[in-house]
C-alpha cells in the first residue's frame, strides 16, 4: 500500500512504510560501502598521526569490509544472532 493509498483510506501504517524503508539497507552491499567509508576515515586519521589503537582499528574496519564485500559478491545474505540481539541462528546462551 502506498501513502497515496493510506491517505485515501484513512488506514496509516507507518510501521509498514518505515519496515519497507529500512529493509532496503539491510543488505551486504550498504554494510560493506558502510565499513569501507568507517575505514577510509580511520586510515586518514592514522595518517594523520593518530597511531595508538587506530591502526588496529583500522584493520579491522578493512577486515569487515573485505569480509561483507566477498559476501555479497557471493549472494550471501547477512544473518542475525541471538548473542548479538537477533533471532537468528545463534542458540549457544
Amino acid at each position: 500500500m502506498s501513502i497515496v493509498d493510506e491517505i485515501r483510506s484513512g488506514n496509516f501504517s507507518l510501521y509498514g512504510q518505515c519496515d519497507n524503508f529500512l529493509t532496503k539497507f539491510q543488505n551486504s552491499y550498504f554494510r560493506a560501502g558502510a565499513y569501507l567509508v568507517f575505514a577510509i576515515l580511520m586510515w586518514i586519521a592514522v595518517g594523520a598521526g593518530h597511531r595508538n589503537l587506530q591502526v588496529v582499528s583500522a584493520l579491522l574496519l578493512t577486515f569487515a569490509f573485505l569480509a561483507y564485500t566477498f559476501a555479497a559478491l557471493r549472494g550471501q545474505t547477512p544473518t542475525s544472532s541471538a548473542i548479538t540481539g537477533g533471532t537468528g541462528v545463534s542458540t549457544i546462551v
